[in-house]
């Protein structure tokens, strides 16, 4: 006969093991609950991610009008409205709004100078305006103005990294002009016999 010495592990009895499946049970519950219940409570009082807009009636199908040949705000636009449920025709016919990009224009203004007198310090300004209108007048936005600053410093030892960092930022307040024309439009969503 042999004399098994290898320790056995504990086990815990059957109530035991129930007893810890159920406390397992009630923290994943609590963890989720303290998890999701801010997300419905936000949802609930109207706040919703940036980039989601309430788009107005009537946009479902929209003509994206660009007075200029190409304007660096109609892409972000399409996009913003294709992501927040329009779909952006060609077609004027079909369309049940049309969005019109009347003028864009980027600026720059000389802020301050260094002991050198080059630039040291500007603001690029970017300016766009846009008018929308629902099919049938249902609702119009007249025209608007977006004007949207970000200051820049400028540094003569790094000119390819400021260029790629002018270009970025370029972009980032197209981006924000963008979404700040959704964000008006979102009004007539509200208020659709508002002329403003």
């Amino acid at each position: 006969m042999s004399i098994n010495t290898a320790q056995q592990k504990p086990t815990l009895p059957l109530s035991g093991r129930v007893g810890l499946h159920r406390l397992l049970l009630r923290r994943v519950r609590q963890c989720v609950t303290f998890i999701l219940l801010p997300v419905f409570v936000l949802g609930a009082c109207g706040f919703h991610l940036r980039g989601a807009v309430q788009l107005p009636r009537g946009m479902e199908i929209t003509y994206l009008q660009d007075q200029q040949p190409s304007t660096s705000l109609a892409s972000p636009l399409r996009q913003m409205l294709t992501s927040n449920g329009a779909r952006v025709t060609n077609n004027v016919d079909e369309a049940t709004a049309t969005l019109r990009i009347l003028t864009e224009s980027f600026d720059r203004r000389l802020l301050s100078t260094g002991r050198t007198g080059k630039e040291k310090d500007y603001e690029l300004i970017y300016t766009a305006s846009f008018s929308a209108q629902a099919r049938n007048n249902a609702w119009v936005a007249e025209a608007q103005e977006i004007r949207i600053s970000r200051e820049m410093k400028f540094d003569e030892a790094q000119v390819l990294a400021k260029t790629a960092e002018q270009e970025q930022l370029r972009s980032v307040m197209v981006q924000d002009a963008a979404r700040q024309i959704l964000v008006r439009l979102q009004s007539k969503a509200n208020n659709p016999r508002n002329g403003s």
